[in-house]
Formats: structure tokens, sequence, C-alpha cells
């Protein structure tokens, strides 16, 4: 195999992901990974790139949305690939997303929602339990198509919109639900003390 098969287009200067990957496998020793350790370097990374994303917005006069996706690789069965979006417009509710309202100008930034995989609501749900109500009431609302959960409105046509108004500070209902919004659990009290 040529090693210039192995150049990112992207990025010449690199190896490509998959190259990285591969190499990192051959050369690993370890066998297993603390699940404790993993959850822990997940979230610090996480708030770490909230945190970026925030900072590297703090000047934007309209307010906007941080969409993270994070999905398991098919190909890469020990990496964790986690994308972070911004739009200036309300995203639809996805599995495998965790949504953030950001109003700079305001000094605002609210947790709206975090949906898992389809294939992990199940089991959330046959363990209710152990699971924050919010969180359950997210996953009850997106196999519901329940829209009017993610602050979308329906229309006369029979569509869905997004309100023209900015939510939620101008919906009352979506409002007072945000107030109970945070769950008990150490990352959401991560988040909260981090914005």
């Amino acid at each position: 195999m040529n090693n210039n098969d192995n150049i990112s287009y992207f990025d010449p200067t690199r190896k490509t992901v998959g190259a990285i990957y591969r190499d990192l496998a051959i050369n690993n020793k370890e066998r297993y990974v603390d699940a404790g350790d993993l959850s822990r370097e997940l979230t610090k990374s996480l708030v770490d790139n909230i945190n970026k994303m925030l900072e590297e917005n703090k000047g934007e006069e309209r307010p906007f949305y941080i969409t993270i996706h994070e999905k398991k690789d098919a190909q890469m069965q020990r990496a964790i690939h986690r994308t972070l979006y911004k739009t200036f417009y309300r995203p639809w509710p996805e599995d495998d997303t965790i949504v953030y309202y950001v109003n700079s100008k305001r000094g605002i930034v609210k947790f709206l929602w975090c949906l898992p995989h389809w294939s992990a609501m199940p089991n959330v749900l046959m363990n209710r339990d152990q699971y924050c109500n919010n969180y359950i009431k997210d996953i009850m609302a997106w196999k519901n198509f329940d829209l009017n959960h993610f602050g979308f409105e329906i229309m006369k046509s029979g569509s869905w919109a997004i309100p023209q108004e900015e939510l939620p500070e101008n919906s009352a209902r979506i409002r007072n639900e945000h107030k109970e919004r945070w769950c008990e659990s150490e990352f959401n009290r991560v988040i909260s003390d981090v914005t």
C-alpha cells in the first residue's frame, strides 16, 4: 500500500482519520477502558467544546442554537465522533442530539433537549426510574411526533413551523417547562456551573 493514500485531502499535513485510528489500534496495549474514566473524559471534553463555541461566538448579534451530535463509528468501534453545529434556526429534533439555545447579547445559554439514539430509547423507557423525568418526556415527545414539546407550532395549513418570536422566552408553556428542565444528574450540574 502506498503511504500517499493515507494523506488527508482536507489537511495534507496529516494522515486520514482512518489511518490515525488504525495506528492507534495497532499500538494500543490496553484491552479495556474503564467506563467511569470514559464518562468523565467525554463530559469534560463536551464542556470544553461548548465553552470554545461560546467563546468563538461571543459577539454574535443574533440568537443561535448549538446542536451536538455524538455517535459511535461503525468501522472504528472504539471511537466516538462528536460534531457541534451552530444554526440560526431552531433545529429539528433528531435522535442522538443535545441542543442549546444561546443569546450572546443577553448572556443566555439554555439547555433545550437531549435525545439518545433511537435504538437506546426502548431501554431507557423500560427503566424509567433510573432516568430524569424530563429526559423521559423528551423521548416520549419524539416517539409521538409531538413537535410542540420541542418549540414548534402547527400552522393553519397543517404544516409545522417555528414561531416568529424568539423561543423559548416568548412562549409561556415552554418558558415554564424550562424552569423544570435541569435534572439532578452530574452532567447537567457541570453544564449549569459552566454556563
